[in-house]
């Protein structure tokens, strides 16, 4: 398995190296990103970066995966003409979610290998299938509310395939709820009711708790079946918290399946908090390896999620 992070600043690289990190993603300002946190100046200077990730022997990739992205006319030949300057750069791949940026790459034959984003979820083969025979996605990025087992006909597919696959690590990412399509982000639908602590994985602040919210206007009729549906799903799939199905036990799940990468994806943390984490999720990989390599699957994961706890 290989060790991706992302990079908010170049002087990271050296740094995030040293620590074992074999890939690194970035984003730029003028290239829409999801949650557009952490940008490296813009599409310009990206050739400065990709030169400096390959002087380390790192592949470096850009996250081009806003959400909603419908180029079209003058937006849609300013977009494309900077994407082909990073391309141009020698970047190794694309990060990309919106269908619509998808299609345009594809009429403009770019020869960068494509990743699926996280924000545009694969729950389902079907969706892979979708995305890798359309497109020629060379690699899906696993939502983290999906369970290894859940995905296994996924991870089966991508092997046949000869696609990547890619999760994030467990503790250090994410909303609770549905990787960017979580309507407790947009106002215009639910407002969160009293104060939420600073620092939780949602940007709602719920610190990885059920948000307490109460649907908007828009919503009116719709709201008794709203909370019930919510506290349902609370309970079946969290017993209470937030759904949020990579644990620890997933995680070993998706080692011993042969998942091909780990990612750290946290823009927003400072240099050192992300080295931090780097080196936590490193020594996670190793206990992996040296677990499964001694001991019996369930008894490797065990005492792996033994490990994790303590």
């Amino acid at each position: 398995m290989r060790l991706l992070s992302c990079i908010t600043d170049k002087r990271e690289l050296p740094v995030f190296r040293k620590l074992g990190v074999d890939e690194v993603y970035f984003a730029v300002n003028d290239i829409p990103n999801y949650a557009s946190a952490g940008a490296i100046g813009t599409a310009a200077g990206a050739r400065e970066i990709v030169r400096a990730a390959h002087a380390l022997r790192l592949k470096v990739f850009l996250a081009a995966n806003g959400r909603e992205t419908k180029p079209e006319g003058f937006e849609k030949e300013a977009l494309v003409r900077k994407i082909k300057l990073v391309a141009s750069a020698g970047v190794d791949a694309l990060i990309v979610s919106s269908p619509g940026l998808f299609f345009t790459l594809r009429e403009e034959k770019l020869g960068v290998p494509l990743h699926l984003s996280s924000v545009q979820p694969c729950f389902n083969t079907g969706t892979a299938k979708f995305f890798v025979e359309n497109f020629g996605v060379s690699r899906i990025i696993l939502p983290n509310q999906l369970a290894a087992r859940e995905a296994d006909g996924i991870l089966k597919y991508c092997k046949s395939a000869g696609v990547e696959t890619e999760i994030f690590f467990y503790k250090f990412f994410g909303c609770p709820y549905i990787n960017g399509a979580c309507y407790l982000h947009r106002p215009r639908y639910y407002t969160a009711v009293g104060a939420q602590p600073e620092g939780g994985m949602c940007r709602m602040g719920s610190c990885g708790s059920l948000a307490r919210v109460s649907p908007e206007l828009v919503f009116r009729r719709e709201a008794a079946a709203i909370a019930r549906t919510a506290a349902r799903l609370s309970v079946r799939l969290s017993r209470g918290g937030a759904p949020r199905l990579l644990n620890a036990a997933a995680f070993f799940d998706y080692c011993l399946a042969g998942v091909d990468c780990v990612k750290y994806g946290t823009r927003t943390d400072d240099t050192p908090t992300k080295a931090a984490n780097l080196k936590r999720i490193r020594t996670a990989m190793d206990v992996f390896g040296k677990l499964a390599g001694r001991f019996s699957p369930a008894e490797a994961r065990r005492r792996f999620v033994e490990a994790a706890e303590g």
